[in-house]
């Protein structure tokens, strides 16, 4: 059996109300309330736990529609756990449900796109959560119902922000109420970095990190800035958020200390369900346009999940870190991207979308209306701008705009233009940062030609074969001769000028170029052919001006 409610001892209805239903859904249960949950544990196939009353087994790699799982659910029951959770996206496990009945085991199936470390972690912060302080009758039931309560109990605007200083919640907002930092965060949904830089250089976000006090932060006016409270939000040791008040008409005295500081102690639940719900949410929305833009998604629930017109013009950006680095720094760093991109799509009034995917960022610019031309330039506009809010930031980028797609269902196809840019941008450096899908045109239709002819052996036969051989051999470079020549239209004069060399010496090389290899200068259809062998080999899918 369970271990049954002793005291203060947190419940598995304090877990599953802390988390909420988006995240955990019970499928049976013996009694929710008088449950004791214990700890959290992870099983392990190869190395399986030992249970004891009250943990909550994490079923990571278990398949809930097996004989295993059953068995293991058994096992839990004799063991007293508390409850066994699964990942199904099946919406009723009739067989798993019946043995965890029986055996007197709470069920819990995980949302889909909630990962284990994720919920591993939330759910231990949960269990540090003071169950009477997130009943707290100063709440509401939501992040911003609390805010308002607060903001009503200490008579100013309230803002509650995750520990990355994003915003996650704000009190009803006055015009009178609002500074500069204020407003500017509200609409950006993440605190300027001028003002955090303020803060950080004030010893505000050291004394958060080191102290569970209220913290004043002085008025600054030269940056607009009224004076504020704020105090840090923990759960089991770890820093959740923040809680800021900014002072309005009515001066911050001890009692909005005090009433700050008792919301901080009520808050960790508001905030723990606020993460696990925008995880769960944030990871459905990218799932989905990770599916839609590869194409292996039904494209009426994509649109539909993703709160887009599939009846709209779209259009697909690319953005590539310069010089990838370990997969977490890149992670913060695309991050930083996609916040910028956000606040300068609103410029625009464009939403966006999007997701890290195969060591890039892609977006996707939804519901774009208008003359085609003037969207495509906008577009530019936008990635050029986020190009230099990128570089400010001290990030490098390689931004490829994708071509104008009809509807929602061609954004899919797109996305290969999209990468296809990206790798000539890689390519040649020298050029520049940004490229759309009008500059890119050409190279990219070479791109595509040449991948469609490399299972052909005939162009990587003969005369040019023969030249690629010698070079190799006797340490000549009569490919670059060659392959300048070519690109001039025979022009030696321009050929020369592109190898920094004298018009004779172009001369002398591709005598030298017929007499080694037997190619015929003078004819067009051997030309071709020696321009796309000659590209075939050096994978030479250059930008076009």
């Amino acid at each position: 059996m369970p271990a049954l409610v002793a005291g203060d001892d947190p419940t598995l209805e304090h877990l599953v109300d802390v988390l909420g239903p988006s995240v955990l859904r019970v499928l049976s249960s013996p009694g929710l309330d008088r449950v004791v949950v214990r700890d959290v544990v992870i099983y392990d196939v190869a190395d399986p736990p030992t249970l004891r009353p009250g943990d909550v087994l994490l079923g990571v790699g278990l398949v809930a529609t097996s004989d295993s799982a059953c068995r293991i659910v058994a096992e839990a029951g004799s063991a007293g756990a508390a409850a066994v959770v699964v990942r199904s996206r099946e919406a009723d496990l009739p067989t798993l449900r019946r043995a965890a009945t029986d055996n007197g085991v709470t069920l819990i199936v995980l949302a889909a796109a909630m990962r284990w470390e994720q919920i591993g972690m939330l759910m231990r912060n949960a269990l540090a959560v003071d169950p009477m302080g997130f009943q707290s009758d100063t709440t509401t039931g939501d992040l911003f119902g609390f805010a308002d309560a607060l903001a009503s109990a200490v008579g100013g605007a309230v803002t509650i922000e995750d520990a990355t200083s994003h915003v996650l919640a704000y009190s009803t907002p006055h015009e009178d109420e609002l500074d500069t930092p204020r407003r500017e965060a509200i609409l950006g949904r993440r605190v300027p970095e001028a003002y955090l830089e303020h803060l950080q250089k004030g010893g505000i976000f050291e004394a958060l990190e080191t102290s569970d006090d209220v913290v004043r932060v002085e008025a600054d006016a030269g940056l607009g800035m009224r004076r504020r409270l704020v105090v840090a939000v923990r759960a089991n040791g770890e820093l959740l958020g923040t809680i800021w008040v900014q002072e309005g008409r009515i001066p911050l005295g001890p009692e909005a200390e005090a009433a700050l500081a008792q919301a901080a102690r009520n808050a960790p639940g508001h905030l723990i369900r606020a993460h696990s719900t925008g995880l769960t949410l944030r990871q459905r929305r990218e799932d989905q346009l990770r599916a839609l833009l590869s194409g292996d998604a039904d494209v009426t629930s994509a649109a539909e999940t993703l709160g887009f017109d599939a009846e709209l013009p779209c259009a697909v950006l690319g953005v590539a870190l310069d010089s990838p680095g370990r997969p977490g720094t890149d992670h913060r760093s695309f991050r930083r991207v996609d916040e910028l991109l956000r606040a300068r799509a609103m410029a625009f009034r464009w939403l966006v979308a999007s997701t890290v995917s195969g060591g890039r960022l892609l977006v996707l610019v939804p519901e774009l209306t208008g003359r085609r031309d003037r969207v495509e330039a906008a577009i530019e506009r936008l990635a050029n701008g986020l190009c230099q809010d990128a570089q400010r930031a001290g990030l490098a980028v390689r931004i490829a705009c994708g071509p104008w797609a009809p509807r929602l269902a061609d954004a899919a196809g797109t996305t290969a233009t999209v990468d296809r840019i990206l790798q000539l941008l890689a390519r040649d450096p020298t050029r520049s940062r940004v490229a759309s899908y009008a500059s890119a045109r050409a190279a990219v239709a070479l791109s595509r030609a040449m991948t469609a002819l490399t299972p052909v052996a005939e162009l990587q036969d003969g005369a040019v074969a023969t030249l690629l051989d010698h070079d190799r051999r006797y340490g000549t470079d009569y490919r670059v001769t060659l392959t300048a020549w070519l690109d001039s239209f025979g022009d030696n004069a321009l050929a020369a000028r592109s190898l920094n060399i004298h018009p004779n010496t172009v001369r002398y090389r591709l005598q030298r170029i017929v007499e080694v290899s037997g190619i015929r200068l003078d004819d067009p259809d051997e030309r071709l052919v020696a321009m796309l062998h000659l590209r075939l080999a050096a994978g030479a899918h250059r930008l076009t001006p």
